[in-house]
């Protein structure tokens, strides 16, 4: 994926094309190669977390800030656009992010150990990593106002994870109340 961010700029679409499937193409040889679907998510955190600490150190070497975009939504004069940009600031918050991310993974594993509902709990905590990410890396405050959207979604998936109890619903309710 880091190779193929030099061939992202221009009108080619190859470039975007080519990220997309190498990170598709190592998320299932992770997938495969792990014997157990939880290693497969600290593992892809640790990835992250090394990739973003390779970015900032090649940006304080003077590497150019990169920003890509493409049209989300067009309607009259109106343009929504989604993308990424990665910048020294957001570097910095994707290292804190995936930092603070990785421990939390890694205790989740033990932590979860046993429980039926593991498989949830991973797929919620990884839609928060993907959102808090997603916040950083925004280019605009659209895109922004989405991601922070799903944080208190995820936000509210994982306090009223055990929904058996009635505190658990509450305190997940209010989680997302106070979140907006």
């Amino acid at each position: 994926f880091v190779y193929s961010v030099g061939y992202m700029h221009g009108d080619e679409g190859y470039g975007r094309f080519f990220a997309c499937l190498s990170l598709f193409a190592f998320s299932m040889l992770g997938i495969v190669l792990s014997t157990n679907l939880l290693q497969t998510f600290v593992f892809w955190e640790l990835v992250g977390l090394f990739c973003t600490v390779f970015l900032l150190a090649k940006s304080l070497g003077g590497a150019e800030d990169f920003q890509d975009e493409v049209v989300w939504v067009k309607v009259g004069d109106f343009t929504a656009r989604f993308g990424v940009l990665v910048d020294r600031l957001s570097l910095l918050m994707c290292l804190v992010v995936t930092g603070v991310g990785l421990p939390i993974f890694v205790y989740s594993v033990g932590y979860m150990h046993g429980d039926e509902g593991f498989g949830r709990y991973f797929a919620c905590l990884s839609l928060f990593a993907f959102s808090m990410l997603g916040i950083v890396l925004s280019p605009n405050l659209l895109q922004t106002f989405v991601f922070w959207e799903l944080v208190g979604l995820s936000s509210y998936l994982l306090i009223g994870f055990w929904f058996g109890k009635d505190s658990a619903v509450e305190a997940g309710k209010k989680a997302f109340m106070v979140n907006r």
